[in-house]
């Protein structure tokens, strides 16, 4: 098998190609080959350390001491993650029994009484234990999609529907533009004369573009309830247990329901 060839440090010139003789290093460092040499040297990194615990054996070939306790402390660390990983399902897939279960009863209560049941709503078996039913109103901090809105106009009605939802304009800066240059003063960016100008009336400034100026705000709408509307789902759904089921599966995590233990 032939030998590797070592990279050579110096490029070779062309006049000795041409004449036929062997090249001769000319005083020009060969760039590549030096950073090949220098990859091949550098130390690889290891993939992850590994520590050993220390194993004190007593004439019998059991463990003892600190080396007992921290080798059984890996094996029940072990178990204790995969407990905590069964317990964590087993609770989840019980919870969400429960949660079915007490939505359905909170939501013929509130048809019953007209209104949503006084808070906390208790879930207590035979022998007396508990857990909690939460309903939390986050109305005012998550948007409605507009395929909620579609399925909160079929169950209000769209009149009523329009009478219990909000938009709200959100204002915020284009950096694109901000970063451009200003365009009759090229030694700043706009976001420069922004920062210059922000108490002022930036329509009025002559150093940004009229395209710039319209284009350096972006707007977004999004679509909320009207604040205590989910308090008055009874009266909103005219007192029928299947819309305010429905009502509820609507406005999603407007209303952010969950198992307490």
């Amino acid at each position: 098998m032939a030998k590797a060839k070592k990279p050579v440090d110096c490029v070779a010139t062309r006049s000795a190609k041409a004449a036929g003789k062997e090249p001769v290093a000319s005083a020009v460092p060969n760039l590549f080959a030096k950073a090949v040499q220098k990859a091949a040297e550098a130390p690889k990194k290891a993939k992850g350390t590994t520590i050993t615990l220390p194993k004190s054996l007593d004439t019998e070939g059991k463990l003892i001491g600190e080396s007992a306790i921290l080798n059984n402390a890996v094996t029940e660390a072990i178990e204790a993650g995969a407990e905590e990983k069964a317990a964590k399902n087993k609770g989840a897939l019980a919870k969400g029994r429960l949660m079915g279960y007490a939505q359905s009863e909170v939501v013929k209560m509130t048809a019953k009484m007209g209104i949503l049941p006084p808070t906390p709503v208790s879930v207590v078996n035979h022998n007396g234990e508990s857990v909690t039913y939460i309903m939390a109103d986050k109305s005012q901090q998550n948007p409605l999609a507009a395929e909620q809105v579609a399925l909160l106009e079929s169950v209000l009605g769209p009149d009523k529907a329009a009478k219990v939802i909000q938009k709200r304009t959100i204002v915020s800066f284009n950096f694109v533009t901000m970063d451009e240059q200003a365009a009759n003063e090229q030694s700043k960016t706009v976001f420069d004369v922004v920062a210059e100008v922000v108490s002022k009336a930036l329509m009025a400034d002559p150093r940004l573009s009229q395209e710039q100026k319209e284009s350096l705000l972006l707007s977004t709408e999004k679509t909320y309830l009207q604040p205590n509307t989910i308090d008055r789902a009874a009266e909103l759904c005219g007192g029928d247990a299947a819309n305010i089921a429905q009502f509820f599966e609507a406005i999603g995590s407007a209303c952010v329901r969950s198992i307490k233990v």
